[in-house]
């Protein structure tokens, strides 16, 4: 997914033992350095509309501090 710039990426592993899928939740900004915070679940697939927010809620807490190089 993207959204101004910002991309998410979606890792997993499947448990056999219990029939599961286990997520990593990756979110790079515009300069494709990894963002931390994204506080979803090994269990939670994220909608677009969650990723939205997320980098919105993102900028509005680190603005003036973003560098877009």
């Amino acid at each position: 997914m993207e959204y101004l710039g910002y991309q998410y990426f979606c890792e997993y592993d499947d448990d056999p033992d219990d029939c599961t899928r286990k997520f990593w939740h990756i979110v790079k900004d515009p300069n494709g350095n990894e963002i931390k915070g994204a506080n979803w679940g090994p269990y939670h697939n994220v909608s677009y509309e969650e990723f939205k927010q997320f980098v919105i809620d993102y900028c509005v807490t680190t603005q003036g501090e973003l560098d877009y190089g």
